[in-house]
């Protein structure tokens, strides 16, 4: 419910861009990717508790809408797949299984330029993620579903690299702020969530981009993202596997890169 009210609100802002003044274009998007996954968990000194890496596949939509010198875009992604997981129980036994990922964003970029030079452009942004976490059982182990929750405000730019007659490239640089993110865990008798610390982190991309017709481009683009949840405060649960404890989520590092391929169509609304 919370995703279809944020994306309302996405859809209002994107309207209330071309309305402003005669949009000069506007574009719609369709994407596959294949996104390298990594995550890895550390206690308070920094010793490594567990991992997961593996590639999961991906598709995303955007739309956007350029005005004079501003642009604002709207875009959806959702990954999922299987992914290995490297680590330990809770009594410290290690312990190998597979885990299910799902990750779903949707994001509104905010980007500005100077009207004579559109070579240059500053972007703020926000994005709402949700991400699964099905950590699967094995033998004489029982898994784990966790869900998480958070935001990330952005702050950054865009540099053209390339500009020629049917093509051209840029790079897009982002600093990252995580806020309010959470993690839910089912237990015995539900879900119980706790709240996780924010840390900052980054977002690069290099794209791409080729003219097929005056409407149809098709484009490329490679990224690299990088965001931590600090440690939670102590919680206590009950229905752990039939007992009581104190949940204490770790520190964890995230780290993406992946490429996508993209079809854009122009039209004018």
């Amino acid at each position: 419910m919370y995703f279809c009210r944020y994306f309302l609100l996405c859809l209002f802002l994107f309207s209330l861009q071309a309305g402003y003044v005669q949009a000069v274009e506007q574009q719609l998007s369709l994407s596959a990717g294949l996104l390298d996954f990594s995550y890895a968990e550390f206690d308070s000194g920094n010793r490594l508790l567990d991992e997961e890496n593996g590639n999961i596949p991906g598709l995303s939509v955007a739309l956007s809408s350029k005005a004079l010198s501003r642009r604002l875009l709207i875009r959806a992604q959702f990954y999922a797949g299987r992914v290995e997981y490297d680590g330990q129980t809770q009594d410290a036994v290690p312990f190998t299984t597979e885990t299910d990922q799902q990750i779903y964003t949707l994001n509104v970029q905010q980007f500005f330029s100077d009207a004579d030079d559109e070579r240059l452009e500053w972007l703020i942004g926000v994005e709402l993620w949700r991400w699964n976490r099905d950590i699967l059982s094995q033998v004489n182990v029982d898994g784990l579903f966790e869900k998480y929750s958070w935001q990330t405000l952005g702050a950054g730019f865009s540099m053209q690299l390339l500009q020629r007659a049917t093509s051209k490239a840029w790079l897009e640089c982002q600093l990252l702020q995580v806020l309010s993110p959470r993690m839910s865990i089912r237990l015995d008798n539900g879900f119980t969530g706790v709240s996780l610390g924010e840390r900052p982190g980054y977002r690069l991309r290099f794209v791409y981009q080729q003219s097929l017709s005056r409407q149809w481009q098709w484009q490329a683009e490679a990224f690299v993202q990088h965001f931590e949840f600090a440690q939670s405060e102590p919680v206590l649960v009950n229905g752990f596997f039939g007992q009581s404890v104190v949940l204490r989520e770790p520190r964890s590092v995230s780290r993406y890169q992946g490429l996508q391929i993209a079809m854009n169509y122009r039209f004018d609304l």
